[in-house]
């Protein structure tokens, strides 16, 4: 699925979300578009605590995974 964002200079485009990661740990992006709107970075809150702790989106997948499979574990 690919996010639509705009770049710090202006020009629009979609990247992946593992390309929006990586734009955003560059600060290539100024902004880029969630569910329930534009989201401006540095303005716009952040939904999950982990990221501002500079983990990757491949890290808090994992994790998540992980989490997922010890719960069905039970």
């Amino acid at each position: 699925m690919k996010i639509s964002v705009i770049y710090q200079d202006g020009s629009k485009g979609a990247v992946s979300s593992d390309d929006l990661d990586e734009l955003l740990q560059e600060r290539s992006v100024a902004a880029f578009q969630r569910s329930e709107g534009w989201a401006a970075v540095g303005v716009a809150s952040m939904r999950d605590p982990v990221r501002a702790q500079g983990s990757s989106w491949r890290d808090r997948k994992a994790l998540s995974r992980q989490k997922e499979a010890q719960r069905s574990k039970g």
